[in-house]
């Protein structure tokens, strides 16, 4: 081994132990004593179910994606379920998600039309989830909808990234341009399943801990957390930012708020702080980690 395949490995080990720092810090941070919490009947039963769902979920993002760049590069499904649970691992460790863009563009040759596959991406599950937001922030108070600023400012930042990024618009509309609408509406229906999987998790936990809760209501307030989730920019994992907005919404329904929190608790742990652990193992199979660059044309897919 050289020095730069012993550093790039240092580096690997050194991000896998900041990844499961940061997990455990999350976990002690929220403060749950769960040794006095009265768990529900069958409770097991109905983990397992959410667990399994979390297989699904991240399974659909795995081939979402490979659906996505297989116009431009061709991709097994294997190696498309290392890059998200490799990104998401990473996530813990950069803020703002930006580890999942990173090892998208690492391990992806064309990095502008990496780029435009997860503005496509994020663009439709973000569209998905503030169709069901802005339902739910009208089932809260439908004058809020009135101060709602979130899609303005998208639409701003849009357009100033547009502006400061004119000279290669171009190439990044041609991956636009090679996009079939046959692969566009896989995208778009597998987008819809994977947030149909994420309120059916939801859903199980809620209503396990809070059967007398109506699922109308329920049902607003997986929206609501979700929509939250997506529009502010979390940090590290976001964890804390799920639980604040769901006490946020649930204390005008529910009494004891412990409830709602161990829900959203668990299903962070289940969907997020296992398969983190498993995607960071997984670092150790991306070759090109490294800061992307966009400089180096040759080695751009024409």
């Amino acid at each position: 081994m050289n020095r730069t395949s012993i550093f790039i490995s240092l580096s690997k080990v050194g991000l896998i132990i900041l990844v499961v720092i940061f997990l455990y810090d999350s976990f002690e941070s929220q403060q749950i004593d769960l040794r006095y919490l009265k768990w529900p009947r069958d409770f097991g039963i109905y983990l397992f179910i959410v667990a399994a769902l979390t297989v699904v979920n991240w399974s659909l993002e795995a081939i979402r994606w490979k659906v996505s760049v297989e116009v431009f590069e061709a991709v097994s499904l294997k190696d498309s379920l290392l890059m998200v649970l490799s990104g998401l691992a990473l996530n813990w460790v950069l803020p703002f998600t930006s580890g999942d863009a990173i090892v998208r563009w690492a391990s992806l040759r064309d990095k502008y039309k990496t780029t435009s596959a997860m503005l496509l991406n994020r663009g439709i599950m973000l569209a998905i989830t503030t169709v069901f937001g802005v339902y739910s922030i009208w089932f809260y108070s439908s004058s809020l909808l009135k101060f709602n600023v979130v899609v303005p400012l998208l639409i701003i930042g849009l357009l100033v990234l547009l502006f400061v990024a004119r000279k290669s618009v171009s190439r990044f509309l041609s991956y636009f341009k090679q996009l079939r609408r046959v692969v566009l509406t896989k995208v778009i229906f597998l987008s819809v399943l994977r947030y149909f999987v994420f309120v059916v998790q939801f859903l199980i936990l809620l209503k396990v801990f809070l059967p007398a809760t109506s699922n109308t209501i329920l049902l607003a307030g997986i929206g609501w957390v979700f929509f939250f989730r997506s529009a502010i920019p979390a940090f590290f994992g976001g964890l804390g930012l799920r639980e604040t907005t769901g006490i946020i919404f649930f204390s005008d329904h529910i009494a004891d708020l412990s409830l709602v929190v161990v829900p959203i608790f668990l299903l962070w742990l289940v969907n997020n702080a296992i398969p983190s652990v498993i995607g960071a193992i997984g670092l150790f199979r991306i070759q090109g980690l490294k800061w992307p660059t966009f400089a180096n044309k040759k080695r751009l897919v024409t």
